[in-house]
């Protein structure tokens, strides 16, 4: 190959009518050696020009004429991720999410996180115990740590399998500030969750209790639910697993909003999304499997920004392009900084 990437001049940022660049065109078209050279130019920026239409161009590798080419895309996504590992997709998790117990029989289980890390991991671990069987030396509610998963080095195949040159792992944070969860709680309701969670760690109950109705009695609420039918569970590990599930969020939202990565999957129980200000939203009955909602603990922690982090303007749109959808309540888009000046369109 030449090592000159353009010896005739040619302009690595110069956008077609569809706003793509030379860069999208190559990973299109499975053209490992343009693919390079136009990398090498344009450094990780290039990677992450959208067209007009918001793809990037590991968006549209092996994508051409309304199919998608497997070995042309999963060749250009793997020499680009393994150029610029910043742009695989971050994955967290921690093993503190297991220890919130729910109860052998309950649907938010342990191991809907022990089966969706076995697809991630870089070698398969064997399938999850059946419900009632566990893995020797471990009680039947719990399950094993990811690092203490028993591996099959088998290899893969399935078609949901991820490749591992597509994901990094990390259990690298920290658990969600009482700041941090003040800002989309209220005071009251986070004060009441630690103190459930230190008399259970005192004398552990030998079976989750219900949550729900612990928070209707704390907030006056004149009818209480049935603990018998309620689906939110508390153990003694529940406190650290919400707090943990909720300061991936906020981790995954700094490291996008710093550029440090791409885009991130929080793979973390207690699920986060229904809890309202005081636990349960108003005239609802359930706490929605939630303890804390980590979503708006992350989205507050953004629109906050209290480390100062960047929040890049929405690069010029093409006059021709649809505008872009608005969004919801003032969020504000974090689009990656443009290259310097686009050359004319060819």
């Amino acid at each position: 190959l030449n090592p000159i990437p353009f010896p005739i001049g040619a302009d690595p940022r110069a956008r077609s009518k569809d706003g793509e660049t030379p860069l999208h065109r190559a990973c299109r078209l499975g053209r490992l050696d343009a693919v390079s050279r136009l990398a090498a130019a344009g450094g990780v920026e290039a990677l992450r020009q959208p067209n007009d239409w918001g793809e990037t161009p590991l968006d549209a590798a092996g994508k051409l004429d309304g199919r998608v080419h497997k070995a042309a895309r999963g060749k250009v996504r793997k020499m680009m991720l393994d150029r610029f590992p910043m742009e695989r997709l971050l994955v967290l998790h921690h093993a503190d999410c297991l220890e919130h117990n729910t109860g052998e029989t309950h649907q938010e289980h342990p191991r809907r996180v022990e089966c969706i890390l076995c697809r991630l991991l870089p070698f398969s671990p064997r399938k999850p115990s059946p419900p009632g069987r566990a893995p020797p030396g471990r009680a039947s509610n719990r399950a094993a740590p990811v690092d203490a998963l028993p591996l099959d080095r088998g290899g893969r195949g399935g078609v949901h399998d991820v490749p591992d040159y597509e994901v990094r792992l990390s259990s690298d944070f920290p658990p969600a500030s009482l700041g941090a969860l003040r800002r989309a709680h209220d005071a009251s309701y986070v004060a009441l969750i630690e103190s459930m969670s230190r008399r259970m760690l005192d004398g552990p109950p030998t079976s989750p209790v219900p949550l729900t109705p612990l928070v209707q009695r704390a907030h006056g609420a004149s009818h209480i639910k049935d603990g018998a039918v309620s689906d939110t569970r508390f153990s003694a590990g529940t406190h650290a697993a919400a707090r943990r599930a909720a300061g991936a969020v906020v981790h995954a939202v700094e490291q996008v909003l710093n550029r440090a990565c791409h885009n991130a999957a929080c793979i973390v129980r207690p699920p986060g999304h229904h809890a309202g200000w005081r636990g349960l939203r108003e005239g609802t009955v359930s706490c929605g499997f939630c303890v804390f909602n980590s979503v708006m603990v992350g989205a507050m922690h953004a629109l906050q920004a209290p480390r100062g982090l960047p929040i890049a303007s929405p690069k010029p749109r093409p006059p021709h392009a649809p505008p872009p959808a608005a969004s919801p309540i003032g969020l504000v888009p974090c689009l990656p900084p443009s290259l310097p000046p686009p050359a004319p369109r060819y």
